[in-house]
């Protein structure tokens, strides 16, 4: 039983960090045969970094996980945690060009041929490539306001569900 927390927990981490790519899984296989329009959305996704993101992301979650080995296996040393670390985060890491491979699925059905040579020429352009080499702090920025406003909303909505909640 100890074992599920854990896996709920690795589950967790890693839809977290496929949520963060610009394009979400499809479980669409990548073509058995050339396929010009999945191989330039392939591209955009290459170009767009969102493999570098999603490691980026995993190696920042994976720190997280180590109290939940030491709750889960208390008795367990710290070299048998650093090998199960290890462990956990390159079979993580291993899930990127899956990731590439699935989320160029979904590029290709919501975008045309040439929707996606303009994405491409603009992720190529100076602004573009700014704007890649600044989405991971824009993510995480947009996470601290989120995280900001949802305190916020919920102090102010915690009174009357407190309220509705102690009539019953």
């Amino acid at each position: 039983m100890r074992g599920l927390p854990m896996l709920k927990f690795m589950s967790m981490a890693c839809a977290c960090a496929v949520m963060l790519a610009p394009g979400s899984l499809a479980h669409e296989g990548f073509g058995h045969e050339p396929d010009a329009h999945l191989e330039q959305a392939r591209e955009v996704v290459i170009l767009a970094g969102v493999e570098q993101l999603f490691t980026s992301s995993i190696r920042q979650t994976i720190p997280m996980i180590r109290p939940s080995l030491g709750q889960a296996w208390p008795a367990a040393s710290p070299e048998a945690a650093d090998r199960a670390m290890a462990l956990i985060e390159s079979a993580m890491l291993g899930l990127a060009p899956e990731l590439v491979d699935e989320t160029a699925v979904v590029y290709k059905r919501l975008f045309t041929q040439s929707d996606l040579a303009e994405l491409a020429d603009f992720m190529r352009s100076p602004v573009g490539q700014r704007f890649i080499e600044s989405q991971s702090r824009l993510m995480e920025e947009g996470q601290m306001i989120g995280e900001r406003l949802g305190e916020r909303a919920m102090a102010d909505v915690m009174p009357q569900v407190t309220a509705i909640m102690e009539e019953s």
